[in-house]
């Protein structure tokens, strides 16, 4: 069975310090999303994954959620007013144990272990 990941985007790349190399407080999210894209392009051609990124749209003007794919990346971003939490606790209570979450928040994390 393949791997399948769900990533918490914007959390994923605060917690690498930036993937494209800017400085920690200069980052420009569109430069470092397409840094987290290529990567994960690689490592879904390596380890054969399923990998679906998240990120949060709660500063834009998105009235619905956005989905897509992107360098051969599953790619969503949460409406308006919802935070990419609550995307990934859909992915989690859908997918259960056959599902890998990558975050570093605690609230999130803990929630998804429950539910799978």
């Amino acid at each position: 069975m393949a791997l399948r990941l769900v990533i918490d985007g914007y959390n994923f790349i605060c917690a690498s310090l930036g993937l494209s190399g800017s400085h920690p407080g200069q980052m420009d999210p569109t430069l470092e999303r397409d840094a987290l894209l290529d990567k994960l392009k690689v490592y879904k051609k390596i380890k054969s994954a399923k990998i679906t990124v998240v990120f949060d749209g709660t500063r834009t003007d998105n009235l619905w959620r956005s989905a897509g794919r992107e360098k051969g990346i599953e790619v969503i971003f949460s409406s308006s007013g919802e935070e990419a939490d609550a995307i990934i606790k859909e992915f989690s209570g859908k997918y259960g144990k056959g599902l890998t979450i990558v975050t570093t928040d605690r609230e999130l994390g803990s929630y998804c272990e429950l539910k799978g």
